[in-house]
């Protein structure tokens, strides 16, 4: 019978044969997200099984497969994916605009990007959740947040048509993030991850000033008695 390792390189050849020849579907799923969002997952899974150059258990498996165009275009997408993501924790209507210096400096950068790729995802009139919201009327729940303005004042958004499915769909994209986030830190490991500076930045600040805006508003459903929190 075979070994062990044999089997795990035959496992590690079999998937990177499926994600060559599926490549083109991966990247189509990328540019439609959230549809499809469960086969994105195994995706990234997968991604995060693969070994590295050196596994630390005597491997060395074949590593050119990460040079390929396909491989190098599949990681772009799921790059600029997960930092549209983060950038996009909540519809645009319940975020705070960002920093006149880090909005100037994205236009500039989102013009001259559009030149030299065609993600979905790196253009600024575009947003995922334009797909997530597109539904049936649901029954409308109260807002996730209370959007938050200067000196720390907040504000319930005016016109909303929130639900629980789009609860479902935020907390599947922040688990999604999470598993893209896992295979990035082990990819830097082993090669520089071609994350540019504004797209941290712009990720960071949305999610910090979530993170405030959700506080806020649990504090006032708790304390309004609006909902009994589970």
């Amino acid at each position: 019978s075979d070994s062990p390792r044999t089997v795990r390189l035959q496992l590690y050849s079999d998937a990177v044969s499926f994600l060559q020849i599926h490549s083109q579907n991966y990247e189509r799923l990328f540019s439609g997200y959230p549809i499809n969002n469960e086969l994105l997952i195994n995706l990234v899974t997968t991604l995060c099984q693969l070994p590295t150059i050196d596994d630390g258990d005597g491997m060395n498996t074949d590593m050119s497969f990460s040079s390929s165009s396909w491989y190098v275009n599949l990681e772009r997408n799921l790059i600029d994916l997960a930092f549209h993501l983060a950038t996009y924790p909540l519809p645009p209507r319940f975020l705070t605009r960002l920093p006149s210096t880090i909005r100037a400096a994205r236009y500039h950068h989102q013009r001259q990007y559009q030149h030299q790729h065609q993600s979905a995802h790196n253009q600024s009139e575009k947003c995922w959740w334009d797909a997530a919201e597109t539904e049936d009327i649901e029954i409308v729940v109260p807002d996730p947040v209370s959007k938050l303005f200067s000196m720390g004042v907040t504000a319930q958004v005016e016109i909303s048509n929130w639900s629980i499915s789009k609860y479902e769909t935020a907390c599947s994209a922040a688990q999604f993030l999470d598993l893209c986030l896992l295979y990035l830190t082990k990819k830097r490991k082993e090669s520089e991850i071609a994350a540019d500076a504004l797209s941290i930045a712009s990720a960071l600040y949305q999610c910090s000033n979530t993170m405030k805006m959700t506080s806020s508003r649990l504090a006032k459903l708790k304390g309004d008695g609006e909902s009994k929190l589970s």
